[in-house]
């Protein structure tokens, strides 16, 4: 007889889920405010998932950094990658009209970095399992750490069990599918 083990996300699938509610809900709100341009996460590019990841991992141990910091670090990344300033957004030619300082941005456009901060905030006492930590038949977990406090890298032997399925945004006036 075998024993019913749940297999509990590591602290890289965790940080991988904070990162798409972080970019999907940017992308709601965007949507919120007319613009549609933003993809949903699996559809966005390597790099574009990469960079929110780091910006996650980079709150959860910074977390007293404001917001205006959050977005000088994003700034300083997009810089770096050779994009500049553009009053409309293109990604070919790597314009963005948010490449300015945070006091001169437009209050939505700040609102987003706050969301942000705000998502991974939620995120940031959620219990994750130890290394040799698992669950069998209800029992508690043989040791238990906070997300915040995870070595960088860390990987236990348990992997996450199922998917999330796309988050999808209806723009006004379209049907919703089966409803």
């Amino acid at each position: 007889m075998t024993d019913n083990v749940v297999n509990l996300p590591t602290a890289d699938a965790m940080v991988e889920a904070i990162a798409r509610v972080c970019h999907e809900a940017n992308r709601a709100y965007s949507a919120s405010l007319g613009d549609y341009s933003h993809l949903p996460w699996l559809d966005t590019s390597r790099d574009q998932r990469e960079s929110v990841k780091d910006a996650v991992r980079f709150l959860l141990r910074n977390p007293y950094c404001p917001p205006e910091e959050l977005h000088a670090r994003w700034m300083k990344h997009r810089l770096a990658a050779s994009w500049t300033f553009g009053h409309t957004k293109d990604v070919t030619a790597r314009k963005h009209p948010n490449l300015l300082a945070w006091h001169k941005l437009p209050a939505h456009e700040r609102v987003k970095d706050s969301l942000f901060k705000s998502v991974v905030d939620a995120f940031r006492f959620y219990e994750t399992p130890g290394p040799n930590a698992c669950l069998r038949h209800g029992a508690m977990f043989q040791q238990t750490q906070f997300l915040c406090c995870l070595p960088e890298g860390h990987t236990g032997p348990c992997a996450p069990t199922h998917s999330i399925d796309p988050i999808e945004i209806i723009r006004p006036g379209e049907k919703v599918a089966n409803g």
